[in-house]
């Protein structure tokens, strides 16, 4: 996953990044939708996606993570290559 896929999915959850870990080299970062958690590890190497991060990301990481209704009986999940996958969770 690109820095520029997992920013996209941050924006349509409309979901705060979460830094779980920081160092000198990198950050770990994370967005959860209430069903998944995609993960990304973003260097600190003052590149594009580094710059954009710290500009329009890191000032409202962390933010309290909001209750989501996961009653829906189709599950859905952003693969990597940008393909939506729907999964019927059975029983429901």
């Amino acid at each position: 996953m690109t820095w520029l896929e997992f920013k996209a999915i941050a924006d349509s959850l409309s979901a705060s990044i979460q830094i779980e870990n920081e160092n000198d080299s990198s950050y770990d970062l994370s967005v959860y939708n209430g069903q998944h958690v995609f993960k990304y590890i973003l260097l600190k190497d003052n590149g594009s996606d580094h710059t954009d991060f710290e500009t329009n990301y890191k000032p409202n990481a962390n933010k309290a993570l909001e209750a989501r209704n996961i009653n829906n009986p189709f599950a859905t999940n952003i693969l990597p290559n940008g393909k939506v996958l729907y999964i019927k969770v059975h029983g429901q």
